[in-house]
C-alpha cells in the first residue's frame, strides 16, 4: 500500500522515522515533505515567496492522490493548518484516512475516517495488515 503522512512540519523527523518503519513493513510512503528544509524551500513564508510555496502545494496534492491511505498524525499541533487541508483533500477525493492520536477539528471524526490510538496502534495495523 501507498500511505501519505501528513502531520505538523516540526514533526518531519518522527515523519521520517515513521516512513523507516512502514517502508520496512513492505509499504510505500509519498510524502516528500518530510525531506524538506523549510528554510531552503522558501515556503516557511508563503506572503514572501508565493512561487515556491504554490510549486510546494502542488507537490503536496500529488503526493497525497498517489496515496492510498492519507495517515494524519495529530500529536504535535500544526502552526499552518496544512495537515488539515491536506486530510480535506483526501476525503475530497475518496482516499481513505486515518486519524493517529487525538481528533482536532470536526472533520477527524468524519464517518469516512478510521482513528487509531498512537504510533503503536498505527504499526499494529500495518503489520496485520501484512499478514493478511
Amino acid at each position: 500500500m501507498k500511505f501519505y503522512l501528513a502531520a505538523s512540519f516540526s514533526a518531519r523527523d518522527e515523519m521520517r522515522a515513521m516512513r523507516d518503519q512502514i517502508v520496512s513493513r513492505g509499504h510505500e510512503v509519498t510524502s516528500r515533505w518530510i525531506d524538506l528544509d523549510l528554510s531552503i524551500a522558501g515556503i516557511d513564508k508563503p506572503e514572501e515567496n508565493p512561487i515556491q510555496a504554490r510549486g510546494a502545494a502542488m507537490v503536496d496534492r500529488t503526493d497525497i492522490t498517489k496515496s492510498d491511505i492519507l495517515v494524519l498524525f495529530t500529536k504535535t499541533p500544526s502552526t499552518t493548518g496544512a495537515m488539515h487541508v491536506e486530510l480535506g483533500i483526501a476525503i475530497g477525493m475518496g482516499i481513505q484516512a486515518i486519524v493517529v492520536g487525538g481528533r482536532t477539528n470536526i472533520f477527524q471524526v468524519h464517518p469516512v475516517i478510521w482513528h487509531m490510538k498512537d504510533e503503536v496502534a498505527f504499526l499494529r495495523y500495518l503489520d496485520h495488515i501484512r499478514r493478511n
